[in-house]
């Protein structure tokens, strides 16, 4: 579209909705994904919970030498033998990793300690009086696991912006038609009703040509036939009104010699003139129509024009005792000869029939 205009153009709709579709759709699978994927790093953290706690059940404590061992990775651990903290990783407090007031329970839990909030599994032997209690901080947690869908999501933007590149290139393509077409239009004459020549691959555009040729064509037949009619009435209303015309003249002179001569002579005589003048008219509108300035136009003194002019209505004006006079330096001017002619008789002319 024009960029003059307010309305939006066919590409820039397309593109715009499009892109706001697959960003919505990408950012609802987005967020999607990331609930999945934390659940699922949660339970896979709780296997790992598990798992730990039950490798460190199946140690044989009599064989451990170092009461505290470095910890594992994220996690924290503590065994406890009879209420007897015999071994712990070394991020592990020396208390029981649980709720303050709480007691030990077999399975998962949250707990509070060394400032952070933790997740803890216990395996409890209430026989040989024996617990395992494995414990990972909720922090690193969701740090691995936003480290994780980060990754998954990063290709995702990527994608989106890819995609509204290619999304753009072919809407663009898809409607380079639609702006050969514009072109072809508006490079035609106003007065070029032939059909279209456009070819076009699409079938949408085909039927949108199909339409303006058929469009194309009652505007040719329509104007024809104005142009005709005009045409034609006005040459078969030129003889009886000229017949017309001389009969009033003849009646005019007639009874012109009696004492008091009819007053309705005077208006019948100038309704006569004013249909003669717009036979005239419709002559030469049929005279001026389109297909006339097909030619050039050319260089055109003003002055000499408008002389030519004044003298052939001069006697008309002379008759209704009007004075008219010419002042006027030479002007050049680029138009057609006989429109400009028409245009300096319709203002004369006017000009001395209503003053």
């Amino acid at each position: 579209g024009s960029g003059k205009t307010s309305a939006m153009s066919i590409r820039r709709y397309l593109v715009l909705s499009l892109f706001a579709v697959l960003t919505l759709v990408t950012f609802i699978a987005a967020i999607e994904g990331y609930q999945m994927s934390m659940k699922r790093s949660t339970t896979q953290f709780d296997q790992q919970l598990k798992a730990l706690a039950q490798t460190l059940a199946a140690i044989n404590l009599s064989h451990l030498n170092a009461h505290r061992v470095p910890s594992p990775g994220y996690f924290a651990f503590q065994i406890w033998q009879k209420e007897q903290l015999v071994f712990r990783s070394e991020n592990a407090p020396e208390t029981v990793m649980t709720e303050q007031g709480q007691r030990v329970m077999d399975g998962f839990a949250m707990a509070n300690f060394l400032g952070q909030r933790w997740r803890t599994f216990s395996l409890v032997d209430n026989k040989n009086g024996h617990i395992v209690i494995t414990a990972q901080p909720l922090q690193a947690r969701f740090i691995l696991a936003e480290d994780i869908i980060l990754t998954a999501v990063t290709p995702m933007i990527i994608a989106i912006i890819l995609l509204s590149f290619f999304i753009y290139i072919i809407v663009s393509q898809g409607l380079k038609p639609l702006t050969l077409l514009r072109d072809e239009l508006s490079t035609r004459s106003a007065n070029d009703l032939s059909k279209l020549k456009f070819t076009a691959k699409h079938s949408e555009l085909t039927a949108v040509i199909d339409t303006l040729n058929q469009l194309f064509d009652r505007l040719e037949g329509t104007f024809q036939r104005e142009k005709h009619f005009a045409s034609d009435a006005a040459h078969e209303l030129k003889t009886p009104l000229s017949v017309l015309k001389l009969n009033v003249h003849n009646l005019t002179a007639e009874l012109a010699s009696q004492p008091q001569p009819p007053e309705s002579l005077k208006p019948l005589n100038d309704s006569v003139e004013r249909m003669s003048h717009l036979i005239d008219q419709l002559l030469m509108l049929n005279r001026v129509s389109p297909e006339f300035f097909t030619g050039e136009t050319k260089a055109l003194d003003l002055k000499p024009l408008i002389q030519k002019t004044i003298s052939d209505l001069y006697s008309q004006i002379s008759q209704k005792k009007q004075v008219i006079a010419l002042e006027s330096e030479s002007i050049t001017l680029l138009a057609h000869p006989f429109a400009l002619q028409l245009l300096l008789i319709n203002l004369i002319t006017n000009a001395s029939k209503y003053t």
